[in-house]
């Protein structure tokens, strides 16, 4: 009898399951009709951080092919469309999750990150998150769901209300895969939340700014935002090490600079599929693009022949290598050079910066006074001290 109760329990579970894959699905597909609208409206916010470089400091003069915030997210773009079209997911929403992953990037990507949470830490203000505050700032400051919803509206005149409304209570899925997108944890697979609610992905992002760390604990809601999490590592490993031979940026145990594809590399690259020859022929001519195209296309077909519409994941044995490819390019190139930049050189020259705006904020009783601006008449008086001083474009910017 219990062994009846337990299949019976079982079959309930795995068709409960299927249904609410069914219901994501159709939820996308709903989205899917007006993608473009939806892009050109994400588009227009997505400028922010496009100029700067990835892994290399925008402050240094970078190789003109040297990758910025727009490469990677068009190479992302391209990457999520090839893996979703295999796997029979939806291409055209996967691929605006990853053309605008990462508009919430910050100044000098993610070592600026990083110093803003640790300074707002010092403070006992939370934490700083990159996905989250791209996620926010379009749907609270920038409004986006209302411009997405009146795009349409232009150029489909005939949709219904009911219908707008449908999409419009179905768009926190794509802003769910750019709060969900961090891919700086390596994991075996990806198997989306499929119960989660709008009401869960809106709880998540007040949790980034409150615990250290939650990014990396958040789960997507959808298959095809699992696959976007997975495919900025296979963007962005191959493409990090290419900007470190560019750049002269990777070292060798001594410290000294690297120039062509070492030993080290090469043992990751021949497991991958990919001959000494063609490692050989990039060394001799000093371009490595073919290389970074063929790890990308080794990646690719490994999470296709290895994946469901359920669960994105790849071989143990390719996603172990692309694993030491990430740990090579921590140790070449950020160990030596980034790290030094980050703990040496910027974060002691932003404090002094907050300290400064924040003793002229504390001094002249700012936040009281700008509540109440409307009764204090004086204080456009007061700051006029300022004008001409290397404080003058903080107090006109942000008052």
């Amino acid at each position: 009898m219990k062994s009846i109760k337990g299949y019976v329990k079982s079959v309930a579970q795995k068709l409960k399951s299927k249904t609410r894959y069914f219901k994501r699905e159709i939820e996308l597909k709903r989205l899917e009709k007006y993608s473009n609208e939806i892009d050109m409206v994400l588009t227009k916010y997505n400028k922010k951080s496009c100029n700067e470089t990835m892994m290399v400091k925008g402050l240094r003069k970078s190789n003109e092919e040297t990758t910025n915030r727009k490469i990677h997210q068009e190479d992302l773009e391209k990457i999520v469309a090839q893996m979703a079209k295999g796997l029979g997911l939806n291409e055209e929403i996967v691929k605006i999750m990853g053309s605008h992953h990462d508009i919430g990037h910050t100044f000098l990507g993610h070592s600026g990150e990083w110093w803003i949470s640790n300074i707002l830490e010092d403070y006992g203000l939370g934490y700083f998150c990159h996905n989250t505050l791209g996620a926010r700032e379009l749907i609270y400051t920038d409004k986006v769901y209302d411009e997405i919803i009146e795009k349409i509206k232009v150029h489909n005149p005939n949709v219904s209300n009911k219908v707008l409304d449908k999409i419009r209570k179905s768009l926190w899925l794509i802003m769910d895969g750019i709060n969900a997108h961090n891919g700086e944890k390596p994991e075996k697979e990806y198997i989306p939340a499929i119960t989660k609610t709008e009401e869960d992905f809106t709880e998540e992002m007040i949790q980034c700014y409150v615990k250290k760390g939650y990014d990396r604990k958040i789960t997507p809601a959808s298959t095809e935002a699992c696959l976007m999490r997975l495919a900025d590592q296979i963007s962005y490993i191959p493409l990090d090490m290419l900007d470190g031979l560019r750049e002269k940026m990777i070292r060798d145990e001594n410290g000294n600079i690297v120039t062509t594809i070492d030993d080290d590399y090469k043992k990751v690259l021949v497991k991958l599929g990919i001959t000494e020859e063609e490692i050989n022929e990039c060394n001799i001519k000093g371009t490595y693009t073919k290389i970074g195209e063929r790890l990308k296309e080794i990646f690719i077909n490994d999470v296709i022949k290895n994946s469901t519409k359920q669960k994105i994941t790849m071989s143990k044995e390719v996603m172990t290598l692309m694993n030491e490819l990430r740990n090579l390019n921590n140790e070449k190139i950020v160990n030596y050079v980034v790290l030094t930049e980050d703990q040496n050189t910027y974060p002691p020259a932003i404090r002094r910066l907050i300290n400064r705006y924040k003793d002229i904020i504390l001094e002249n009783g700012l936040l009281t006074r700008l509540e109440n601006a409307d009764r204090d008449m004086n204080i456009n008086n007061d700051l006029a001290r300022y004008k001409g001083t290397q404080d003058e474009g903080f107090i006109r910017i942000h008052l």
